[in-house]
């Protein structure tokens, strides 16, 4: 199958709109973001702001690991950070190795 340009895709698009005379559907394409893609980009972050949160709040989260996991390895010296992280993965509702990543072992 042939690659086509944006001109001729530009042009595919208008035609069929014209054949099926979809008069109130109007399609528009603003070359502006399909050039550069900023309409995917805006919203891939939005989605990921509201789902993780932002930057700073992320590591507000982490430093509130990070603080579990040095108090309850102070209380408990016996425990490995393994051990550690898959407590704090349930005690803040996330997987082990999410805490693994953000956190240092503060036996070290």
């Amino acid at each position: 199958m042939k690659k086509r340009t944006y001109e001729e895709s530009e042009e595919l698009v208008y035609d069929l709109a014209h054949k099926l005379q979809l008069k109130n559907l109007k399609i528009s394409i603003d070359k502006k973001y399909v050039s550069t893609g900023k309409r995917s980009r805006t919203g891939l972050d939005k989605g990921r702001t509201t789902q993780h949160g932002t930057p700073e709040q992320q590591q507000a989260r982490w430093a509130e690991w990070q603080a579990w996991i040095n108090e309850t390895s102070r209380k408990s010296p016996k425990l490995s950070f393994n051990a550690l992280t898959k407590i704090a993965g349930k005690q803040f509702n996330c997987s082990p190795r999410t805490i693994y990543r953000h956190c240092k072992n503060p036996k070290k």
